[in-house]
């Protein structure tokens, strides 16, 4: 998690104090948090995450290059018709990401995955 309500520095705020405090599996990364992926949905209903310009990276392990301060997918980037920029695209690729998702007004995603594109782009649909 690189951003918390607009906030990204995530290692500062109260919520992820609490959640290093309470959950043995959260750490700090850089100014962001990581959590394994089977915590997000009961970590984001306690806490009330993701309500509004959040980002949130998904990796099969965890990564060793810190995501740039400057690269955002939150809003007001908008992916539908802004372009993605070759940071983003050579970022992912260094640290091994999967999967970005960023939301504020609607929700943006980014992934070299042509099928979690086509499952994101389906649910998208519904």
């Amino acid at each position: 998690m690189t951003c918390l309500d607009s906030t990204p520095d995530v290692a500062k705020t109260a919520v992820a104090k609490r959640l290093i405090e309470e959950c043995k599996e959260c750490v700090f990364h850089g100014q962001g948090l990581l959590l394994p992926a089977a915590l997000v949905a009961s970590v984001e209903k306690t806490f009330n995450l993701f309500v509004g310009f959040d980002e949130i990276w998904f990796f099969n392990e965890a990564p060793h290059v810190l995501k740039p301060a400057d690269l955002s997918i939150a809003s007001p980037l908008n992916l539908e018709v802004d372009d993605v920029s070759a940071q983003l695209v050579q970022w992912m690729e260094d640290s091994g990401c999967e999967l970005g998702l960023g939301d504020g007004t609607g929700l943006n995603y980014a992934t070299p995955d042509r099928w979690i594109a086509k499952i994101l782009e389906e649910f998208g649909r519904k």
